[in-house]
C-alpha cells in the first residue's frame, strides 16, 4: 500500500488507510456483524467492541467515555453543534472565526436567515485575533467556533487562550457560552487533548489520520446540545442509527497508531516542511503557510505567481504527483479565493496558491522529487 502513496501529497484532503487499520476492520466486519443495540448474544459481544473502542477512544482524546459520539466525520460532527442552534427559541449571537472550514461556515447563512445574529472573528494569515474575539464577545453571545488547526495554511490559533477568555466573560454576563473547536487536522497529528484545550465540543475525522473514511467523532460535554436528527435513539440521541462497529474499531486503531507515534512523525513531517518551503522559494513560490511559530508541519500552502491553481494541479497531475488546489472540500477558484482573502491575501496570491500536504509515510525522496517538478513547470 505505501508503495502506491508514491507522489500523493494530498494527506489534508484524505489519508491513505493504514494496513493495521485494514486489518482491524476486516477483523471486526467478521467477528462483530451483529447489531450493537440487539438483545441476543451476538448483539451484546458487538456492543461490548463499541464500549471497548469508545473506551480507547476517550483515553487517546482525554476526556470523558460519556463525551464520545460517533458520526460520519468531521462535517457531520461540526453541523450536529452548529445545528443544535437552530432550535432555540431565542435566537442570539454567534462567533465564527474567518479561518473555519465550510463545514463549520456555511451554517452562518441559515442561522442568520432564522434570526441569529452571526459575527466572524478576523484571522489575519490564518491565526484567530483572540483580541479582536474579546471585543466582539457580548452579553448576547451563545456560541463561539474556532478551528484548531486551519485546513488551508496550517496555521494553529491559541484555542486554549480564546477559552480563557470566553470563560471570563461568562463570569460577567451569568450565562454558558458553547466553544465548539474543528480539530480535523490537529488530531493524530499535534498533542489534542480535550481536557486541556478546555472547549465544550470538538470534531475529529479517522480518514486525516489513516483511518477509514465516513467515520468520525463529535466530543461534548454539554448536555444541552440536541440533534436535529432523531431515530433509535444510539449515541445518546445526537447521532441515531446503527453504528458503524468496524469502522469505529479501526478508527480506534488508526488513533491509537497516530498518537503513539505522534512525536517522531511530528519531528519528520518538519523536515519535510521546512525542505520544502526552502526548495520552493528557492524556485520562486511565495511561501502562503507561516515557516516559524505556531504551525502544523504537515500542511504547506504556496503560490507560483503566475500559473492559475487549477492549472498547476493539473499540470502536477500529469507528472504522477496530486496536489491541491485548496480544501477538498472547498475546491473552487471562486470559493478558495474568498477563503483565502478572508486571511488577508491578495487575489492574485490566492488564484494562484496551491496547498501539499504529507503524512506518516511521506519521504524526503518523494517530496524532494515533488519540489524539483513543481520548479521544473515554474521555469
Amino acid at each position: 500500500m505505501e508503495s502506491m502513496c508514491t507522489g500523493y501529497f494530498d494527506w489534508a484532503a484524505s489519508s491513505p488507510i493504514s494496513e493495521k487499520a485494514l486489518e482491524r476492520y476486516l477483523t471486526c466486519a467478521r467477528r462483530f456483524y451483529a447489531n450493537p443495540s440487539a438483545a441476543h448474544m451476538a448483539g451484546i459481544e458487538a456492543k461490548q467492541e463499541l464500549s471497548s473502542c469508545r473506551k480507547a477512544i476517550a483515553s487517546l482524546l482525554r476526556c470523558a467515555e460519556s463525551q464520545v459520539f460517533f458520526t460520519s466525520g468531521g462535517t457531520e460532527s461540526d453541523s450536529i453543534i452548529m445545528n443544535s442552534f437552530l432550535l432555540s427559541r431565542n435566537p442570539g449571537e454567534i462567533l465564527i472565526s474567518n479561518a473555519e472550514h465550510s463545514a463549520v461556515k456555511q451554517h452562518a447563512k441559515t442561522l442568520s436567515a432564522l434570526g441569529w445574529t452571526v459575527r466572524f472573528i478576523p484571522c489575519p494569515k490564518g491565526y484567530a485575533d483572540i483580541q479582536a474575539l474579546k471585543r466582539l464577545l457580548s452579553p448576547s453571545t451563545r456560541l463561539v467556533a474556532l478551528m484548531l488547526v486551519n485546513n488551508i495554511l496550517g496555521t494553529i490559533s491559541d484555542v486554549q487562550g480564546a477559552v480563557r477568555i470566553i470563560r471570563e466573560h461568562e463570569k460577567a454576563i451569568g450565562r454558558k457560552i458553547h466553544i465548539h473547536t474543528d480539530a480535523v487536522q490537529a488530531c493524530g497529528k499535534i498533542q489534542t487533548s480535550f481536557q486541556t484545550l478546555g472547549a465544550d465540543s470538538m470534531a475529529i475525522a479517522a480518514h486525516k489520520f489513516r483511518g477509514p473514511r465516513g467515520i468520525g467523532v463529535l466530543v461534548n460535554s454539554n448536555p444541552a446540545i440536541q440533534a436535529l436528527s432523531s431515530g433509535g435513539g444510539q449515541e445518546g440521541g445526537l447521532r441515531p442509527g446503527t453504528e458503524n462497529l468496524p469502522a469505529i474499531s479501526a478508527m480506534a486503531t488508526a488513533l491509537s497508531d497516530a498518537i503513539e507515534n505522534l512525536e517522531p512523525h511530528h519531528q519528520m513531517a518538519g523536515r519535510l516542511h521546512r525542505m520544502a518551503s526552502e526548495s520552493l522559494a528557492d524556485f520562486g513560490f511565495d511561501i502562503l503557510s507561516p515557516v516559524s511559530g505556531d504551525f502544523s508541519p504537515y500542511i504547506l500552502n504556496v503560490s507560483t505567481r503566475r500559473i492559475p491553481s487549477e492549472v498547476f494541479v493539473r499540470m502536477m497531475s500529469d507528472k504522477g504527483f496530486f496536489i491541491s488546489a485548496g480544501s477538498a472540500c472547498n475546491n473552487n477558484s471562486r470559493k478558495k479565493a474568498e477563503s483565502l482573502a478572508d486571511l488577508g491575501f491578495s487575489p492574485a496570491q490566492a488564484a494562484c496558491s496551491v496547498r501539499l500536504s504529507w503524512g506518516f509515510s511521506s519521504t524526503e525522496d518523494e517530496l524532494g522529487r515533488l519540489c524539483n517538478a513543481m520548479g521544473a513547470v515554474i521555469r
